[in-house]
């Protein structure tokens, strides 16, 4: 049976050889022509509230571990474009630009090419002008899901009306989706903005294996997903908890099923599958139906499994991630979301309702055991940092996701997900997929110049 490539440990890979690798990389063009790879970083953000500089908490601060680290890809040539999406809204529930705002303050303190671009754009009337109208090519690109320039395009060239619905709507999904067109590289990597001990070594390893195996139109690896320990950070206090525990107590198990029952032959290998750090190759990418809640990782994995098949997928040991949790509530609401999914592809399977609780229940506390040493072995590890983790609170997290699960069983009848039409769906339908791609990007460039404008910068 073909697996899933596990490439062991980010350190494995030589920065410097990595770069000359990413220098000498070609790819054939849609023009039939040899050009340089390029890779592009999509982040997608939300702070809960803006604040200035002196008042900056943790997010603040993570995120400007992110873009410093990002500024030293970009000095050794290895990254190509970074796109920031945000979709906070005000009170009144209008586009919130303020985030980005302070995220392009953060990009021209931290990252040379943009400084440097943005004074250009300021001394010379022409570039700035080039910029006010979408033309100039900006490293950074900072995005609005609700933007109403973004949504005049997708409404002129009817995508609107494939989407069900007018611009682009809230949620992580929605972000990914909409960055697909935007963003040129043709390795595109994802990473969530909450990752407190950020290196830029993370990106090569994601990025590099896809670029290192391209022949041609298209790499042999075409998806490399990112697995770590999840330690949810308590600032200031040198200690966290094992965190991850939606993906170590169900999602994990619901891929064990998955497998078990001939669905998805080996995609159980996958160690994190919830992790919002990925890369993919952009013409995959293209080809995927991106879903609009806590599904998204999940959807993905199978998606990929029917595209390009486990031979094709990959994924990259990160070590220990501290990152910032989420309360209670919210990480229940994800966990009935991504039940919900794999449970209409089992029930999908005449799979029997009872065969799903129990097979659930004793994949879920064979890795509870597994888990409990993990979290020893990790602690061991860390040496100074206070590692904590209570095994009585997985099992509650394992009783309470078996109940969830015994609802759906029993329901049979799941509440929907949006899910967005693929960009190859939408080249196919509309017949304007370069135009419509060239008209975001211009409008990404333009909402970039409007943020500077804002900040003071131009």
């Amino acid at each position: 049976m073909t697996r899933v490539l596990d490439l062991d440990s980010y350190r494995n890979f030589d920065l410097e050889e990595c770069i000359q690798d990413k220098v000498e990389a070609r790819v054939v063009d849609e023009a039939g022509l040899f050009s340089p790879i390029s890779i592009s970083l999509v982040v997608p953000v939300r702070f809960e509230e803006v604040k200035g500089e002196e008042d900056w908490g943790l997010e603040e601060r993570t995120f400007n571990r992110i873009l410093r680290e990002v500024s030293q890809l970009v000095d050794l040539g290895y990254l190509d474009e970074l796109i920031v999406i945000d979709g906070t809204l005000d009170p009144e529930r209008r586009p919130d630009f303020r985030v980005l705002q302070q995220v392009v303050r953060i990009a021209y303190e931290e990252i040379g090419l943009f400084h440097d671009q943005v004074e250009m754009l300021h001394k010379y009337k022409v570039q700035g002008e080039m910029a006010r109208r979408g033309y100039a090519d900006l490293f950074v690109k900072v995005v609005h899901q609700f933007d109403r320039n973004l949504q005049k395009v997708l409404l002129r060239y009817g995508v609107s009306g494939l989407v069900g619905t007018f611009g682009v709507p809230r949620g992580k999904g929605a972000a990914l989706w909409i960055s697909v067109p935007i963003a040129s590289g043709d390795v595109v990597a994802f990473v969530d903005a909450d990752i407190v001990n950020f290196q830029k070594e993370f990106v090569v390893a994601l990025t590099h294996p896809i670029l290192y195996s391209w022949h041609g139109e298209e790499p042999t690896v075409k998806f490399v997903k990112a697995y770590y320990d999840r330690v949810t950070f308590v600032e200031g206090q040198g200690q966290g908890i094992y965190g991850g525990r939606v993906c170590r107590i169900l999602a994990r198990p619901l891929l064990e099923l998955l497998a078990k029952h001939g669905l998805y032959p080996g995609i159980d290998a996958f160690k994190y599958p919830l992790a919002g750090e990925f890369a993919i190759a952009r013409r995959v990418a293209k080809q995927l139906q991106f879903t609009n809640d806590y599904t998204i990782e999940m959807a993905m994995l199978t998606q990929l499994y029917r595209l390009v098949g486990p031979e094709a997928m990959a994924q990259v040991s990160l070590d220990v991630f501290y990152h910032i949790g989420q309360s209670y509530p919210s990480l229940i609401k994800m966990a009935e979301q991504i039940a919900g999914y794999v449970v209409r592809e089992l029930l999908g399977a005449a799979i029997p309702a009872d065969t799903i609780l129990q097979d659930f229940k004793e994949a879920g506390e064979r890795r509870i055991q597994a888990d409990a040493q993990a979290a020893k072995e990790l602690a061991r590890r860390l040496e100074d940092f206070q590692l904590d983790h209570i095994l009585e609170e997985d099992q509650k997290h394992l009783a309470d996701y078996l109940e969830i699960l015994r609802r759906l069983v029993e329901r049979r009848s799941q509440l929907g997900t949006q899910v967005f039409p693929s960009w190859t769906a939408v080249e196919r339908t509309t017949r304007n997929y370069v135009q419509i791609s060239r008209m975001l990007r211009r409008r990404a460039v333009q909402s970039t110049w409007a943020r500077l404008v804002e900040a003071g910068y131009v």
